[in-house]
């Protein structure tokens, strides 16, 4: 009888698996693990090096109790020999060491020992384990129990070993406790039921039972477990357990030891598992491997206290799939404000996941988009920058022939052929302009220049010009100048002449007979700044109604036949309509098609009281240019590539009483410093070998004993970024290709007396 009480407890390995039969435990099969090994048996160590025992197996036990591992060792006579682990059991708990461990059981051993030396060797560990262990006979009768039994039932273990399952079950049960015991002896069981107490006590237990000889199968062995906490709980939740399964989302309750306890209508459905197949299964069944130690890191935060709100993890079907959850979870306490389990529920968010995914790739296609359409747009940049050099270069030969022609003594029909001449480069050069304005506007890299000039002066030069155009059309042109205007301002001049030049441009080319407007009007001011209006006002064609809405639009004029008729790009609007917003100013107009429109253009200018830079520039420009007493001496440098450009510019410079020299490059140039005295340098900037940037650097090296030679940039590269280039370089000023002669020389002047 001894003997087959001991045969059983060696069965104690199968009690978490009941439905796979192994082979019985022998010294040599039989490791209990925890992190580090506890237990080994005699033989196994006398076979095997167990100094070297794969000790990182252990956790992969843990993980895994229903897949086959492999621990490789060495044998004494040196030789590697693989054992596979068959067999586990985890968490089962024992007061001597008060930690958890697995029994390990292993195929191919060798040297089988009595079942008597294994009971010596492990009964201390079963003894105290933390659940109750009794052995039963196939009558019934309890031939063994543990001390957590003897405490459990509140008999003494003579007690316990006289009686037989049945006086622990309701009597009235007898035909199914025999018939669950049989089912045991056969192929093992798990259930629930009521035990009783000695003293009467009726509570809830949940039984795992198997069979203790594979052979004779004539005793069974079973862990009890209480379960009256669990029973409690959800007794006192039906409520709760009967709304978890009303919800859709997945709704999971674990014990304390993170079994899973409840599973809900909503988990069954999400996660494929049935609540029979599910329930008591570790919570791991459902964590990928990847995600354990972040839900073991969860579980510590729980059990402290703390509320998991809508955390973003994976978990898995019971296929193995992934699912993407939002999972909240929330301790549950018993009637002592003791841990007892979690509750916790998961919100499914693979659609979601799988919407972001789809617009992280759509995101990345939009970036990839829009680099291409900045490198195309920056493309299309340096392609305008240097279509507009090349056009420029030839362009500045073309108008600086017109206006030395000008001064020549010719007839009426020369005038008028220089005349159209001069009409035509202007038209190609506003083109060049308004195509370099948008590109820059397009790709936000346009700013507002901010500098000192007269107002008056600007306004009467641009009347002047509405004067002359007005005129030879035969149209009355009307000018009214607010007087309580503060001229001395601070604001972008040559935008604000584009602005009113394409303003009366458009009004003098739509209107073939009557009358032209120009009132400048202050609409308000404060210390520091006004805010002028200025009204454009004609009887021309106007605008039809249906292209009003487009008429700021780029290659928009306002209609099909008039564009036939007037010519024109369609930009000048567009573009004005922009420079006024960066100004903090806008456009807006009147017209009724047929009688003529009227445009109002409001800008804000900031005030200036230091009008010593406004008046420099005045004073220098009102000097008489032809007073060549003190040019005589002055020496100007021209250092140019394009052999038009010289020839236009020694007729410039020597007409106007200085001495000129023309270097081809930068070196050739360097050289010329050498051995003459230049008073003044004129540089273009793209050039061979030397660039006017490099050429710069080199002249400012060499001006070691503190003289400094002005050089004044001139250039085909007409961008704001190019002048603000020049300056950084160290040049002293900067005029674009084409320029007018007027403003080279009061350039030059400008920079030869300061």
């Amino acid at each position: 009888m001894v003997s087959s009480v001991l045969e059983g407890i060696s069965y104690l390995n199968n009690i978490n698996n009941i439905i796979s039969i192994y082979e019985p435990l022998t010294d040599s099969n039989q490791v209990i693990y925890d992190f580090s090994v506890k237990f080994i048996n005699e033989s196994f160590r006398k076979e095997f090096d167990c100094e070297n025992l794969t000790h990182n197996c252990v956790d992969e036990i843990k993980m895994y109790l229903r897949e086959y591992l492999f621990s490789y060792l060495k044998r004494i006579d040196n030789n590697i020999y693989t054992l596979v682990i068959r067999d586990t059991v985890y968490e089962v708990s024992f007061s001597k060491f008060a930690e958890k461990y697995i029994f390990c059981t292993f195929i191919k051993s060798k040297g089988i020992l009595s079942n008597e030396k294994l009971f010596i060797e492990g009964r201390d560990f079963i003894d105290n384990a933390l659940e109750s262990i009794l052995v039963v006979s196939r009558s019934g009768e309890i031939l063994y129990g543990n001390k957590k039994a003897i405490e459990t039932y509140g008999y003494s273990f003579d007690e316990l070993v006289n009686l037989n399952i049945f006086t622990l079950r309701n009597e009235d049960s007898r035909e199914f406790t025999q018939d669950q015991l049989n089912k045991a002896l056969e192929r093992g069981i798990k259930f629930k039921s009521y035990h009783y107490k000695k003293d009467g006590t009726r509570f809830p237990v949940e039984v795992r039972s198997i069979y203790s000889n594979k052979k004779s199968r004539d005793m069974a062995v079973s862990i009890i477990r209480d379960i009256s906490d669990m029973e409690k709980l959800f007794k006192d939740s039906k409520i709760f357990s009967i709304s978890l399964d009303i919800l859709d989302d997945p709704f999971v309750v674990f014990d304390k030891e993170m079994n899973i306890s409840r599973w809900s209508k909503g988990a069954e459905i999400k996660f494929g598992f049935k609540e029979a197949d599910i329930i008591g299964n570790d919570m791991r069944r459902l964590i990928p491997k990847d995600k354990l130690n972040e839900s073991q890191k969860l579980i510590d935060m729980i059990t402290k206290g703390n509320v998991i709100k809508d955390y973003e993890t994976v978990r898995i079907d019971k296929e193995e799939n992934l699912v993407n959850v939002l999972m909240s979870a929330s301790p549950i306490y018993d009637d002592n404000n003791l841990f007892f389990g979690v509750v916790a529920m998961y919100k499914d968010i693979t659609d979601r996941k799988l919407i972001e995914k789809d617009l992280r790739e759509k995101c990345e296609q939009l970036e990839l988009l829009k680099q291409k359409a900045e490198e195309a747009n920056k493309a299309k940049s340096i392609f305008l920058a240097n279509i507009s050099h090349e056009i420029r270069t030839p362009m500045n030969g073309i108008t600086a022939a017109i206006q030395l022609l000008k001064l020549e003594d010719i007839n009426e029909k020369q005038k008028k052929y220089i005349r159209i001449l001069n009409d035509s480069a202007n038209t190609v050069l506003r083109l060049i302009n308004n195509l370099l304005d948008m590109s820059k506007i397009e790709s936000g890299t346009f700013r507002i220049n901010r500098e000192p000039f007269n107002l008056k002066e600007t306004i009467n030069s641009i009347y002047n010009s509405l004067l002359v155009t007005g005129n030879s059309k035969g149209l009355e042109v009307s000018y009214y100048l607010d007087h309580n205007i503060d001229f001395e301002v601070i604001g972008d001049e040559l935008r604000l002449k584009e602005i009113l030049s394409n303003l009366i441009s458009n009004a003098v080319k739509f209107t073939d007979d009557g009358y032209i407007s120009f009132r400048v009007s202050m609409i308000s001011e404060d210390s520091d700044s006004e805010k002028i209006q200025f009204t454009i006002k004609d009887s021309g064609i106007g605008i039809d109604d249906e292209f009003k809405d487009k008429i700021f639009n780029n290659f928009t004029q306002g209609n099909i036949s008039s564009m036939k008729k007037y010519m024109g790009t369609g930009l000048g609007l567009s573009i004005s309509k922009q420079f006024a917003n960066l100004m903090n100013g806008e456009i807006s107009f009147e017209s009724s098609f047929g009688k003529g429109s009227t445009f109002i253009f409001t800008c804000e200018f900031k005030k200036t009281n230091d009008k010593k830079q406004v008046m420099e520039r005045k004073n220098i420009e009102s000097d008489k240019l032809n007073q060549h007493n003190d040019r005589e001496d002055k020496v100007i440098l021209y250092v140019e590539d394009n052999l038009i450009s010289q020839e236009v510019m020694e007729n410039i410079i020597k007409s106007n009483g200085y001495k000129y020299i023309s270097a081809y490059n930068g070196n050739e140039a360097i050289n010329i410093l050498k051995n003459n005295k230049v008073d003044l340098i004129l540089m273009d900037i793209q050039m061979p070998e030397l660039n006017g940037f490099e050429t710069t650097q080199a002249i400012r090296i060499e001006e070691l004993d503190g003289k400094h030679i002005p050089i004044i940039a001139i250039t085909a590269y007409a961008m704001r970024e190019d002048k603000e280039k020049c300056i950084k370089a160290k040049m002293d000023d900067y005029i674009s290709k084409p320029f007018e002669i007027e403003n080279l020389l009061n350039i030059i002047e400008f920079n030869l007396r300061t």
